[in-house]
């Protein structure tokens, strides 16, 4: 065990509370630090914290994106 100059009550409030509450936030930033740092760590993820973290974004192209693009190809032929 290191040791310090520390009390040892000061110490032991330095530690992590495991029982501590934390927000969704801390937790997806933790995973998502684990899953950078840690090889072979696989992260579980609820549907809810999935979405926070962007897994859930829908950026395919609309019906009128792909009408206005046939159109311009045809201006072009």
């Amino acid at each position: 065990m290191q040791t310090t100059n520390k009390p040892e009550a000061e110490q032991e409030n330095a530690q992590l509370d495991l029982h501590s509450p934390i927000s969704t936030n801390e937790l997806l930033t933790q995973k998502s630090q684990d899953a950078e740092t840690t090889p072979g760590f696989g992260a579980s993820y609820s549907p809810d914290e999935a979405e926070l973290a962007g897994a859930f974004v829908e950026d395919a192209l609309s019906e009128n994106d792909v009408l206005d693009t046939e159109e311009l190809i045809d201006e072009h032929n």
